[in-house]
């Protein structure tokens, strides 16, 4: 069934994928708005597209395999080299995208779904990848991985359940203190410092809040 190419007014025939004569119809340009017409309606792509004008061109002709490549450079304007260029560094993008996600996989499983995005981002920065946040973000998000986020448990340095006996009594419990130095408390505390953390034992009136001591250790020892 022949039909026709129509380029710059021209009518073009090819040969189809068996080697025999036919025609290819791809509008005849008379459109106003270039429907139909190989060359404008590459200009509409690109409106409508993130990807340049000859890339969206070489698009359209890695879409149609079954056609010669020297024909559409011919009807599209563009380079056979230059497709040839783009196609292989595509190819090479892929290979290390699809690289670059088995890693993901792999440090996921390893943090055993508790690394983010910023943990996997550096590690995979020590490991001499050149990524971004954003790139690991995007890949994670399409890969469906996700961080899960434990929540913190509050470790209590000091339990005054535990710390009494059955024989000990709160005398303080349930009354009304208002005369100062009249019962004193005495807590512990933990403070981050630049060698560690470092343990702050004070005692304090519970009136006036004046603290009559205090000391910081590296342990907690009753020593």
């Amino acid at each position: 069934m022949a039909e026709t190419i129509y380029a710059g007014g021209r009518q073009n025939t090819v040969r189809d994928p068996r080697g025999r004569k036919s025609s290819i119809a791809i509008g005849t340009g008379r459109s106003a708005n270039g429907a139909g017409y190989v060359k404008k309606s590459s200009r509409l792509l690109c409106q409508k597209s993130t990807l340049s004008r000859a890339q969206a061109r070489y698009k359209i002709v890695e879409e149609h395999p079954e056609y010669p490549v020297a024909k559409w450079a011919k009807v599209l304007e563009i380079g056979t080299s230059g497709y040839y260029v783009w196609k292989a560094r595509k190819e090479k993008q892929q290979q290390a995208k699809e690289s670059l996600q088995e890693k993901l996989r792999e440090l996921y499983e390893q943090g055993r779904g508790t690394y983010g995005v910023e943990r996997i981002c550096g590690l995979l920065r020590k490991a001499g990848y050149r990524v971004s946040y954003r790139r690991i973000k995007r890949e994670l998000e399409e890969l469906g991985l996700s961080s899960i986020h434990r929540k913190r448990r509050q470790r209590s340095l000091t339990d005054s359940r535990r710390a009494r006996g059955d024989g000990y009594e709160n005398r303080v419990k349930g009354k009304e203190i208002t005369e100062v130095f009249t019962v004193l408390s005495s807590d512990i505390s933990y403070v981050r410092t630049g060698e560690g953390f470092g343990y702050l034992c004070q005692i304090q009136d519970i009136v006036s809040k004046v603290v009559l001591a205090q000391k910081m250790m590296k342990h907690m020892r009753a020593e």
